[in-house]
């Protein structure tokens, strides 16, 4: 999973506009792996990686053939995996950390789709920086400043190619 993690990370920082499907896909995979490890099957690998699949199929789909629903997915899961996170490593909440998550995904969603470039590029720049911050060792601090200098140059490189 890191692995996988690590490379999509790499190809969303540098080129999330450009793959959308990927950007979408890999969110669906990833949600439906820490879904499915979380709500259905802690000890199941196999069922968790056809889980992951399922979901991140449904992602590609969704890009290809309905971009605008996919863009609203897209922002509402990269939204949703962001809180997700960062709720997770900041706050302690015992009480309804689902609604952070939801709040965050509706967020994004809206976001996704009143600034669809840049919320984009952005999106998947900081999507792109966590995965390959989480998937890399080292202490938290570490990987607090590789992610912000990943999600810079990312955002960076993104928005030079879209000139």
């Amino acid at each position: 999973m890191d692995l996988f993690r690590l490379a999509a990370g790499v190809a969303l920082l540098f080129f999330g506009r450009q793959l959308f499907w990927l950007f979408v896909g890999s969110l669906g995979f990833l949600t439906g792996a820490e879904w499915g490890r979380f709500y259905f099957w802690p000890d199941n690998d196999l069922a968790v990686l056809v889980f992951a699949l399922f979901f991140g199929m449904i992602g590609i789909i969704l890009a290809v053939f309905l971009q605008g629903i996919a863009v609203l997915a897209a922002g509402f899961l990269g939204g949703a995996y962001i809180a997700g996170i960062l709720t997770a490593r900041f706050v302690s909440v015992s009480e309804a950390p689902g609604l952070i998550v939801l709040a965050g995904g509706l967020i994004g969603g809206f976001l996704s789709l009143l600034f669809f470039q840049s919320a984009l590029i952005l999106f998947s720049s900081l999507v792109g920086a966590v995965f390959v911050a989480e998937s890399l060792p080292g202490d938290f601090s570490f990987k607090i400043i590789l992610l912000v200098v990943m999600f810079i140059i990312g955002a960076t490189v993104q928005y030079l190619l879209l000139k």
